[in-house]
């Protein structure tokens, strides 16, 4: 079974997540909630400077981002939406466990990893820009 929030679900969670950052009585502790959500967050924030470059519109739907293209290229939702969840559950383990130092060591190499399933996995975006 599965569950589609829209807009309203996905723009109330995003302020929840934003209150709580927010809320957080350290510099460090604020990092490190954003950088447990790496996987979402580096997919936004370098999709929307691509389509930029790219000459599109920025505030138009679009289907660009890896998750998108990595369904695109065949995986099945289920198979990505388990990837993201996976990269989040271990960046939040990598906090409790290590603290911030293993966050950081974390996050790069999944952030490595997103780019290698873009370049090699994912259906490239170039041709995902024309569909």
């Amino acid at each position: 079974m599965a569950l589609f929030m829209g807009d309203v679900g996905s723009t109330f969670l995003g302020a929840v997540f934003a209150g709580v950052v927010l809320q957080q009585t350290s510099f460090s502790a604020a990092l490190a909630l954003l950088l447990v959500a790496t996987p979402l967050l580096a997919d936004a924030c370098l999709c929307v400077p691509r389509r930029l470059f790219a000459g599109q519109r920025i505030f138009q739907a679009h289907r660009l981002h890896l998750f998108q293209r990595l369904h695109q290229a065949g995986w099945c939702h289920a198979h990505v939406s388990s990837l993201y969840i996976a990269a989040t559950a271990v960046l939040a383990i990598a906090l409790l466990w290590g603290g911030l130092p293993w966050l950081i060591t974390v996050a790069t190499f999944e952030l490595v990893l997103g780019i290698w399933l873009d370049q090699r996995v994912a259906v490239p975006f170039a041709l995902a820009s024309r569909s």
